[in-house]
C-alpha cells in the first residue's frame, strides 16, 4: 500500500509542477515577442559627420508602399518621412524634396511587402496556443524592393533589393539567425529603411553615378 501511495504522491506532484509551469507562462503572456530585421547584407551605419559636399546635387524622394501589390497611403504616409531623412542622413545631397519638387536627381523606392502567408501564420499561432506559448513560433514579412536612380536628363537606373522582417515569440525558437532584434516592429521597419538607403547609395557610389 506504502508503495501505491507513493506512485500517486509523484504522479500528483508531476501534474501540479506542470499546472504551475503552464500557470507561470500563460501569466507571463504566454510568449516572448521579438522583432527581427533581416538583411543579406553586412550591416551598415550613417557617418556620424556627414556632410553634403558644396556641389552636392538636389534630390527629389519617392516612397510608396504596398502590401502583396495594393498600394497603401496610410503605411507610405507614415514612413514616407523617415525614408526622406534617411537619405538626409547620407549626407550626399545638398538638399532632399518631397514628391513634385524639381531636382538634380530623382529617387523612388516601391517596397512591396509580400506576407509569408496566412497558412503559416495559422499554423504558427496554432502550435504556439498548443503548447501554452512554450514551444516558439515564427513569421516573417518579405520586402521586395524596387529602387530607381534617375539623373537629369540620363536614363534611369533600376535596382532590387530584398528585406525581411521575422516577428517571433514562444519560449523555443524564439531567435533568428543573422537577424538584429529589435523592441518594436515598427523599430524593425525603420531599421531595414536604414540599410537599404544606407546599401543603395553605397551601390550607387560604387558604379560611379554618385
Amino acid at each position: 500500500m506504502k508503495r501505491v501511495t507513493g506512485v500517486k504522491l509523484r504522479g500528483s506532484n508531476l501534474l501540479l509542477c506542470l499546472t504551475m509551469l503552464i500557470m507561470v507562462v500563460t501569466s507571463m503572456g504566454c510568449a516572448t515577442k521579438g522583432y527581427y530585421a533581416v538583411q543579406s547584407h553586412p550591416r551598415m551605419d550613417f557617418a556620424a559627420d556627414a556632410q553634403p559636399a558644396a556641389t552636392a546635387p538636389t534630390v527629389e524622394v519617392i516612397y510608396e508602399f504596398k502590401s502583396n501589390g495594393v498600394y497603401s497611403s496610410i503605411i507610405t504616409q507614415k514612413y514616407r518621412w523617415h525614408v526622406m531623412d534617411a537619405v538626409k542622413k547620407t549626407g550626399l545631397f545638398s538638399k532632399v524634396n518631397e514628391e513634385g519638387v524639381a531636382s538634380d536627381i530623382k529617387m523612388v523606392i516601391s517596397m512591396n511587402n509580400v506576407l509569408d502567408g496566412i497558412g503559416g501564420a495559422i499554423m504558427a499561432g496554432c502550435m504556439e496556443g498548443c503548447t501554452f506559448g512554450i514551444v516558439g513560433s515564427k513569421v516573417t514579412d518579405n520586402y521586395e524592393i524596387d529602387s530607381t536612380y534617375t539623373p537629369k536628363g540620363k536614363d534611369a537606373l533600376p535596382m532590387k533589393y530584398n528585406y525581411g522582417i521575422t516577428a517571433t515569440s514562444g519560449w523555443l525558437g524564439t531567435t533568428v539567425e543573422g537577424g538584429t532584434n529589435l523592441a518594436t516592429s515598427d523599430d524593425a521597419f525603420y531599421d531595414i529603411l536604414n540599410q537599404l538607403i544606407l546599401k543603395w547609395t553605397a551601390d550607387l557610389k560604387e558604379k560611379g553615378v554618385l
